[in-house]
């Protein structure tokens, strides 16, 4: 058995609907024990409690120690999910990593989509009729790329859905990242997930050969490259790691809090793992094992997916998450640069006000 290798969580991003999260279910509750220890000071002087010791990527990211601002499928609380628009909004508004979904077209090439349909973000019913599955849905898998191309990439009706945009393929949204940052002396991260990967082997396609040849195609070889390939598939993350050779960092990412067992042969082979955000609140006991004495004490915590409202994210950072994963990076900055000043200066009001987002209404949490 390989030696288990330094681990960090990413909390990552793979819900639907808009992120916020209900204040009802986002107020950490004082019964929680790792609470109770910030509120009686004991973790109030360290701003990075969970995994202090950071990882090559987060430090080629982010040298300054502070915790990401993650770009849940880009800017996708101003603008339709996955388009180059999204993309570029959040990278300007100063996300540190972005986040791209993956699936394959009937070609195989990898395009940047959350879902393995297209009826719900794209015109695709109107562009292509009579060709649904027997389901009544339109499969990614099932249109070339050059027919792809020929929709419009609306979004969500339950979120921003607008006219104008297309589908962007993986290599498009790389290049896109890598030129801003070359312009920009900055490194904004990037975070692919293939999406159902189970489904593309059905179909007889292994979209983690392709989205690991993508990558490296594009110089992400490294667990210090900025490149972080997150999975709810541990067989498709081991797929990678063993038969694949790929060496980026891994991050096996889910929703319900996992067996020791399952957490254990991750260890083996991933270097992160990624919880739900509500898992904080609802799983207290796995909130604790992530502070200094516990089991996992070396791990960063990187909750999944916080919305418009910037106070859960304020209280999240208070508390000592290394990033979170936001629909609104904007807001997303904000709440980090408060909470690490209030960190600097304990004494400041507990209740400064945040402008960005404090206009908007609230918006649903988001489901896995």
């Amino acid at each position: 058995m390989k030696k288990p290798r330094l681990l960090f969580v990413l909390g990552m991003c793979c819900g639907t609907g808009i992120a916020s999260v209900p204040p009802s279910s986002t107020s950490i509750p004082s019964t929680i024990p790792v609470l109770e220890r910030f509120l009686d000071g004991e973790l109030e002087k360290a701003p990075l409690r969970f995994g202090a010791i950071a990882s090559a990527f987060r430090l080629a990211v982010r040298p300054d120690g502070k915790p990401l601002i993650i770009a849940h499928r880009g800017a996708s609380g101003y603008l339709p999910e996955h388009t180059l628009a999204a993309y570029a909004a959040a990278y300007f508004m100063g996300a540190d990593v972005i986040e791209p979904d993956v699936v394959l077209t009937k070609d195989g090439v990898p395009i940047c989509s959350h879902d393995i349909t297209l009826d719900e973000t794209t015109d695709i019913a109107q562009r292509f009729p009579g060709r649904a599955r027997d389901d009544g849905k339109h499969y990614a898998i099932d249109f070339t790329l050059a027919e792809i191309k020929t929709l419009e990439k609306l979004g969500r009706e339950s979120r921003v859905r607008m006219r104008g945009h297309t589908i962007p393929t993986l290599g498009e949204m790389i290049g896109l990242v890598q030129n801003l940052n070359e312009r920009t002396g900055r490194t904004v991260g990037i975070i692919p997930e293939p999406k159902k990967p189970e489904f593309h082997r059905g179909e007889d396609r292994e979209i983690e050969r392709v989205l690991v040849e993508t990558l490296a195609s594009h110089g992400y070889t490294d667990r210090d490259d900025p490149c972080v390939i997150q999975c709810f598939d541990l067989d498709s993350l081991w797929m990678m790691r063993d038969e694949l050779g790929c060496d980026l960092t891994l991050a096996f990412v889910f929703g319900e809090q996992p067996s020791r067992e399952t957490l254990d042969r991750a260890a083996e082979f991933c270097d992160a793992f990624g919880p739900k955000y509500t898992m904080l609140i609802e799983s207290p006991a796995l909130m604790e094992a992530f502070l200094p004495g516990g089991d996992f004490e070396r791990f960063g915590l990187y909750p999944w997916t916080f919305g418009d409202d910037p106070e859960p994210a304020h209280e999240a950072f208070r508390l000592g998450v290394a990033g979170i994963f936001i629909d609104y990076t904007d807001v997303g900055v904000a709440a980090r640069d408060r909470a690490m000043s209030r960190l600097a200066t304990p004494d400041a009001p507990a209740t400064e006000p945040v402008t960005p987002g404090s206009g908007r209404p609230r918006t649903r949490p988001s489901a896995p």
